[in-house]
């Protein structure tokens, strides 16, 4: 598995997907998931299909994914390889669950507890590329956000302030979550220690808001404090409070 970068917002996974093949739940016949697989179950399922109900795959039930995710916490301890580098063998264990479903909330899901797994235990490259091939699977705003958190997280805010004004720009063309990728791009900004990146950061956030959506979430604010700490122009985030206070009431 090789890992091509590119400009941000266009990585590359060469080399084919995420692994396949490591565990199976059974399901009753309603779909729904009935028991989670010890580590005996997972590693004797290696190789199985997906499975598939009237010609449809069965999307993972959410609370069982749930439970999934606290499950596998008991194989962090343990080191093996994903895409070619260390990672804790939970992670390997949820992305080995992607074979069993399609649904992209299901795939979204596992990903980033696979992500949160790694950075747990310190795999910081595993965290990486599971959020690379995260994002060259869906190239969706919210997987962009996504690494962009990711890249910061492991010691890259530059890289990451990047593909968070990828994110915007993403979101502000397609008209949707642009207050939710301007708000992470504001705190991608802030990681990197710059004013002046804090206060670019800023300039697009305010540019932003003459821009039409069809969906949004509210304007967030959450990250005002921490911006004008290093000093980020106090003018600038005193408007975007009051915005957010107005369309608030």
């Amino acid at each position: 598995m090789v890992f091509r970068r590119k400009e941000c917002g266009r990585w590359s996974l060469v080399g084919g997907g995420p692994a396949r093949g490591l565990a199976r739940y059974q399901l009753k016949r309603s779909g729904v998931l009935r028991v989670l697989p010890t580590r005996g179950d997972i590693e004797s399922m290696i190789g199985s299909r997906p499975i598939v109900q009237n010609g449809e795959e069965i999307a993972l039930d959410r609370t069982e994914l749930k439970k999934l995710l606290r499950h596998v916490a008991k194989f962090r301890e343990k080191v093996v390889s994903v895409f070619g580098v260390s990672a804790p063998e939970s992670a390997s264990l949820l992305i080995g669950m992607l074979v069993q479903t399609e649904d992209p909330m299901s795939r979204s899901t596992l990903y980033v507890g696979a992500v949160t797994e790694c950075l747990l235990q310190g795999c910081l490259s595993a965290a990486e590329r599971i959020a690379v091939a995260r994002h060259e699977e869906f190239q969706d705003i919210l997987s962009l956000m996504s690494l962009s958190g990711t890249l910061s997280d492991v010691g890259k805010p530059l890289e990451g302030l990047a593909c968070a004004t990828a994110a915007l720009a993403q979101a502000v063309s397609e008209r949707v979550y642009v207050n939710f990728a301007a708000g992470n791009l504001m705190r991608q900004a802030i990681k990197t220690g710059s004013v002046d990146a804090v206060n670019e950061a800023l300039d697009a956030l305010i540019d932003s808001t003459q821009v039409p959506r069809t969906s949004d979430c509210a304007l967030e604010t959450d990250w005002i404090d921490a911006a004008n700490a290093p000093g980020a122009d106090r003018e600038l985030t005193d408007w975007v409070h009051a915005v957010a206070s107005r369309r608030r009431e």
